[in-house]
């Protein structure tokens, strides 16, 4: 039983980890963008992030996109695009 639970405690560190992350990068494309970014919106393979957002809101991600890539690099959080 402590080897299931160790198992089940590693896994919600992981999620944890994972949606802590999902969470930051919502807000600060949500900063950046000047426009309301839910962690429901980001979804995240590997270094790659793709955004769920309406037309209007991705030709602004298109003209932000560098700023967008610096503030997460400043945030330490590994980007390599943004779709």
């Amino acid at each position: 039983m402590d080897l299931f639970q160790s198992i089940l405690a590693n896994i919600k560190k992981n999620l944890d980890r994972e949606t802590g992350k999902t969470e930051a990068i919502a807000k600060i494309v949500s900063s950046v963008l000047g426009m309301t970014v839910t962690p429901d919106m980001v979804v995240r393979k590997g270094k790659d992030i793709t955004l769920k957002l309406a037309p209007t809101a991705r030709m602004k991600l298109t003209l932000k996109r560098q700023a967008v890539l610096l503030a997460l690099k400043e945030e330490h959080i590994d980007v390599v695009s943004i779709r």
